[in-house]
């Protein structure tokens, strides 16, 4: 699902080098997000 929402992300008119670093903190946040998902209790 994290997945899903960060391909949903739209850059806009970003030029190519500014896509791409923004891009690679996306996934960097969604990582993170998805670490700390996994520590979480199951209930």
């Amino acid at each position: 699902m994290l997945r899903k929402l960060q391909g949903a992300i739209d850059f806009g008119n970003a030029p190519v080098a500014e896509r791409e670093e923004l891009a690679n903190d996306v996934t960097d946040i969604m990582d993170a997000l998805f670490d700390a998902m996994k520590k979480l209790p199951d209930d």
